[in-house]
């Protein structure tokens, strides 16, 4: 009895490996364990798939989500927040990309995307409500490696940086970006 309530109680962590190079980012994997991180103006940034276990099974809520919108434009997502709990979201939008996506998920394999601000678009949202703009900026996002595994998810994994100036919020400036996610399809 005492094992089934800690195994209904009890969360799991994504595999959280700490890169030797940049301390507090996880490592770059290409083994959708599930993490996001990034330097923000000098913070730790982290986004982390959340599970918890029932007696019977468990739910994951993945951060990073992949959908297209009404125009054809590949939407990237991933929510996250700073060690000292500034929550953020990256949006990326990636220009008429959402057909080829759906079409064959591993497209997106080794692919760099300029991000403008004008036809492929990265925003960053502040959920903690310290800016209300959306901001908008440019970088850049990299598809390490995107890969459809027999279990019907996807391997995600990749890169991204960019920068942010608006008058109103400031300057963001978003480096050592990696993302290494196992996506349902």
């Amino acid at each position: 009895m005492i094992v089934a309530i800690v195994l209904m109680a009890s969360t799991c962590e994504p595999e959280w490996i700490h890169d030797p190079i940049h301390p507090g980012l996880p490592m770059y994997t290409e083994k959708g364990i599930g993490v996001a991180g990034a330097m923000v103006n000098g913070e730790l940034w982290t986004a982390r798939l959340n599970c918890t276990w029932y007696l019977f099974g468990s739910s994951c809520e993945n951060d990073l989500r992949i959908r297209s919108d009404s125009y054809g434009n590949l939407i990237i997502k991933v929510d996250g927040e700073t060690t000292d709990g500034w929550k953020i979201e990256f949006v990326f939008t990636l220009a008429d990309r959402a057909a080829v996506y759906q079409a064959n998920k591993e497209s997106l394999n080794n692919e760099k995307f300029s991000i403008d601000g004008i036809i492929n678009k990265v925003e960053l949202v502040d959920n903690s409500g310290s800016c209300s703009n959306a901001l908008y900026g440019k970088g850049q996002i990299h598809f390490i490696r995107v890969v459809d595994l027999p279990d019907a998810t996807t391997n995600v994994s990749g890169t991204f940086g960019f920068e942010i100036n608006d008058p109103n919020c400031g300057q963001y400036q978003v480096y050592y970006g990696r993302f290494d996610y196992s996506i349902l399809d």
